[in-house]
């Protein structure tokens, strides 16, 4: 499977800046500037390794960024490239390892652990999904 691009750490930090594009808002900095959406794939590896410190692992084989932001009104069905899916397949028959999700995930899977409902809380899950859906590529 593909590696995350998302670092383990990184994952919080990387939904913030996506809720912040999507919004307008700043959600890393509250009360300071909007972050623009990068203009470049250059533009954006520097913003996110250099300035936020984010130190997404970028594979090599990528050159271009594309941002999709739909209506509210419109379904958007986000396709996964042809070469991922059929790698990820390839993969799954040859290999005895588990599907691994990001591990942020784990104490909302566990019904021993008391998550915190409190909005600070909710919130803070709302990033981290919202980073994770941005950036997947159903690997």
């Amino acid at each position: 499977m593909p590696k995350r691009i998302v670092p383990p750490g990184s994952e919080l930090k990387w939904g913030l800046l996506v809720k912040s594009w999507a919004t307008g808002k700043n959600y890393l900095a509250p009360g300071q500037p909007p972050i623009p959406l990068p203009h470049t794939y250059e533009e954006f590896k520097t913003l996110c390794n250099e300035k936020l410190g984010l130190g997404l692992e970028l594979p090599d084989w990528m050159h271009a960024i594309v941002f999709v932001q739909p209506s509210k009104a419109a379904l958007t069905i986000r396709l996964p490239p042809k070469e991922i899916v059929e790698e990820n397949e390839q993969e799954f028959a040859q290999s005895t390892l588990q599907y691994k999700i990001p591990a942020f995930y784990d104490q909302f899977y566990h019904a021993e652990l008391d998550v915190p409902n409190t909005l600070e809380a909710k919130l803070e899950f709302h990033a981290l999904r919202i980073g994770d859906y941005s950036i997947s590529m159903c690997a």
